[in-house]
């Protein structure tokens, strides 16, 4: 089975606005804090039968990232548990191969 992955940076300013948009507000956050750069250089760095281990380059003004998964033909990317902190490297385990 064929399991995609993408990676978001997450902030105080970008949970601002998610929920700036929860409540139907717009515009900025009204904080100081800048938006993260997309994490760069997501990698496959190991596997197993059942796992994969995932590294990418940390961004400057990101508190931590948001992990998703796509598994086989479909198309919505779902998230896996997040990695610790600020942490640039995640293994997911209980995967199933083709």
């Amino acid at each position: 089975m064929t399991h995609r992955f993408s990676i978001r940076s997450a902030s105080p300013a970008l949970t601002a606005l998610a929920t700036a948009a929860l409540l139907g507000g717009c515009g900025g956050s009204g904080g100081t804090s800048p938006l993260p750069p997309v994490p760069a250089g997501l990698q496959v760095t190991g596997t197993t039968a059942s796992s994969v281990t995932l590294t990418w380059t940390s961004t400057a003004n990101a508190t931590g990232y948001t992990l998703e998964r796509r598994t086989g033909s479909s198309t919505a990317y779902v998230p896996v548990a997040p990695p610790v902190g600020t942490a640039t490297t995640y293994t997911d385990t209980g995967l199933t191969s083709s």
